[in-house]
């Protein structure tokens, strides 16, 4: 998605088109991102556009418009042609993967969206600067506006499906987020007058982000998160519950799955 980005910012056809197909068929959450992207997109093209419809709707920008409904379209095709039902009520899988309103799952996505590594920090950040209206206009000059509301489009889509979608804690799920938050960071710091602040601000995030990847450090996660213990360490458990899905929340944590692998030989 990031290179889609920056090919797409370029205004290079092509490779955003093979960029965006990439993202289509690796994983299922591309089809969730990249609707939200286009709709914040094409919703900001229609409001510039209201006064000249004629150059709205020119023949470049329809083409362009069907090149970038083109991966989604065969997506959507292949995925009906092949009679899946990942995404169907009637899941094999009781306990997951099904549609509606659930407190546990809403609750257990906010937690995860807002608060996970330091998330609830940025989120201060952003804010405590976005409150004032010179920064909010400092920072809408300084974006490049079709990278700052296609993010947050896509990342409104996702938001959104997440909370109508019971399906467990993947990290590649919400991985995304990085994005989101890193994009918004930028138009905060971008915002800020002082260039020592600037510096400052994102030297603190860098540092705190780089030790929370390698050791978890950040209160908030420690105190709102199960933390499973495996010998002389704690691993954060994103799970609803103690027993549900554990191996599924932390699939990708290598500590977890050697060992893991050692138990069950």
């Amino acid at each position: 998605f990031v290179v889609f980005l920056y090919f797409y910012l370029k205004d290079e056809w092509l490779m955003a088109f093979i960029m965006e197909l990439a993202c289509c068929f690796t994983k299922e959450p591309a089809v969730i991102i990249l609707p939200g992207f286009f709709a914040a997109v094409y919703l900001r093209r229609l409001w510039l556009g209201r006064a000249d419809r004629k150059a709205l709707f020119s023949g470049r920008n329809i083409a362009k418009f069907i090149l970038d409904m083109v991966p989604l379209v065969l997506w959507a095709v292949i995925f009906k042609w092949r009679g899946s039902d990942m995404w169907s009520a009637a899941s094999d899988m009781q306990e997951i993967d099904f549609w509606g309103i659930d407190a546990t799952n809403i609750t257990m996505r906010l937690k995860e969206f807002l608060l996970l590594n330091f998330n609830w920090l940025l989120l201060l950040v952003v804010l405590a600067v976005m409150l004032r209206k010179k920064s909010r206009e400092a920072a809408c000059r300084n974006m490049n506006p079709v990278l700052l509301l296609g993010v947050l489009g896509a990342g409104v889509f996702n938001f959104g499906f997440y909370m109508v979608f019971f399906t467990v804690t993947h990290a590649r799920y919400v991985c995304f987020l990085a994005i989101v938050y890193a994009v918004l960071l930028a138009a905060a710091v971008t915002a800020l007058h002082s260039a020592r602040l600037r510096k400052a601000v994102l030297a603190v995030v860098c540092v705190l982000f780089f030790v929370q990847s390698l050791i978890g450090i950040d209160p908030v996660t420690k105190h709102v998160f199960q933390q499973l213990k495996v010998g002389q360490q704690k691993i954060t458990c994103l799970t609803y519950n103690k027993t549900a899905w554990i191996n599924d929340s932390i699939i990708y944590n290598r500590d977890y799955t050697v060992w893991l692998g050692m138990l069950q030989e």
